[in-house]
């Protein structure tokens, strides 16, 4: 081999050993452009550390780590004076919210009634339902009698009041996603001299909860962690509008494994208003809050994760057991779900403080929404117990209850970078 080749033959080798260097890959792995929130270049100090490989040369250890400003839309990456590279940088404004923990109620007034069963007519010796003979279920929402629309009971008094016995009136009734008609003949009650149909109807969607978050200033908050659905239970109730209100834990159902235990809440008869309901979907209940003291708890602004930063390990979570007061309880994140599109079910955790198993026996109903921490930022919101180990659930990112709640994320342009 001539002196030519093998100089070549040893160039291609060098330059193949340098492109498996760990310092070589690390600045390959240096991004064109980054983006940064504001809170994350104040911490840097115009440097921001590299990845370790460069670390593992004491010769350039200062000079590689080296990240100096030299404008406001760029920084220079260095070894000793030289540039190696240069990146496009953005800071956007820090995403901070306020966790919440607090117990609160919901009354949502759904589209239409909701049919909760049957109610008997007497008529001699027989008990008669003419909404069961016509094939209405229990689960069924009611959207018209006749041609008027139906959102509480007085609708349907007021249109009996003018019908006659001798009609059938034709019913507009929604089940799942399906409209249908049915034809129902009323019958005089005797007891009540009133035509009945023969049901039992619910004006509203009602229940307690968790306050997860709100954004000071705006008032845009999310709650609950999971859908409100209507009485058949298997998807969402049509939302026209409803109301976040203040709620008192006045007890705890203990949970244990295979039976799920429960908060028990009250809401005042003369409920204090914390917020209207717009949303309500699988990430939970989403609107605005009123007032300037918008929730009980004042509690500091906190920035919040994103899926990719939350790492298992030990969180805390906000939640009442007591009356109004929010607690923090320690959990642990044991498993972390990655995840670049919205779903529900985002890590699982377990409870590991033992004052909230003794009180509680793990993650109980009326838990949902509370909200996860860890290190200092807001991570995630219960959202369901494992039925068979009441210490355990599922929790949510926070990142996609704060998109539904229409809270700027910057997704396209932290995707883009």
């Amino acid at each position: 081999m001539d002196m030519r080749r093998w100089i070549g033959v040893c160039l291609l080798l060098a330059v193949a050993g340098i492109s498996c260097l760990p310092v070589t890959q690390a600045w390959l792995d240096l991004p064109e452009k980054s983006i940064f929130f504001h809170s994350e270049t104040a911490q840097m100090e115009n440097t921001l550390a590299l990845p370790d490989p460069f670390i593992k040369y004491p010769s350039k250890e200062e000079a590689l780590k080296s990240i100096k400003a030299n404008d406001k839309d760029s920084v220079l990456v260095t070894a000793g004076s030289t540039p190696i590279k240069k990146m496009d940088i953005k800071a956007l404004p820090d995403i901070e919210v306020i966790p919440g923990g607090d117990s609160i109620g919901v009354r949502v007034d759904a589209e239409g009634v909701h049919i909760a069963g049957y109610h008997y007519v007497e008529q001699g010796p027989e008990r008669i339902s003419p909404a069961k003979e016509a094939g209405v279920k229990p689960g069924d929402i009611l959207m018209k009698v006749g041609e008027e629309e139906v959102n509480e009971a007085r609708d349907i008094k007021d249109v009996l009041a003018d019908a006659s016995a001798k009609d059938a009136l034709p019913l507009t009734v929604k089940r799942g996603k399906e409209e249908k008609q049915v034809e129902v003949a009323p019958i005089q009650s005797e007891e009540k001299n009133q035509l009945q149909l023969g049901l039992y109807i619910q004006n509203t969607s009602a229940g307690v909860g968790t306050l997860t978050f709100y954004e000071e200033g705006s008032g845009k908050y999310g709650a609950l962690g999971h859908v409100i659905s209507d009485a058949a239970a298997d998807h969402p109730a049509p939302v026209r509008g409803g109301k976040l209100l203040r709620s008192t834990v006045t007890d705890i159902e203990k949970g244990r494994n295979g039976q799920p235990g429960e908060k028990r809440a009250t809401i005042d008869d003369r409920p204090t208003i914390l917020g209207s309901v717009t949303k309500n979907n699988a990430f939970g209940i989403f609107g605005t809050l009123e007032g300037k003291k918008q929730t009980a708890n004042e509690e500091e602004a906190v920035p919040i994760a994103f899926p990719e930063e939350v790492k298992e390990g030990p969180a805390e979570l906000r939640t009442v057991i007591e009356g109004n007061k929010v607690e923090s309880f320690d959990v642990n994140i044991t498993s972390v779900m990655s995840q670049n599109h919205p779903a529900t079910k985002g890590m699982v955790i377990e409870v590991t403080d033992e004052r909230l198993i003794e009180a509680t026996g793990g993650i109980i109903q009326g838990m949902s929404g509370s909200p996860i921490l860890q290190d200092g930022k807001l991570v995630g919101a219960v959202t369901h117990v494992f039925v068979n180990d009441a210490k355990s659930g599922y929790a949510s990112h926070i990142e996609w209850m704060l998109d539904e709640a229409d809270i700027e994320t910057y997704k396209d342009m932290r995707e883009a970078s």
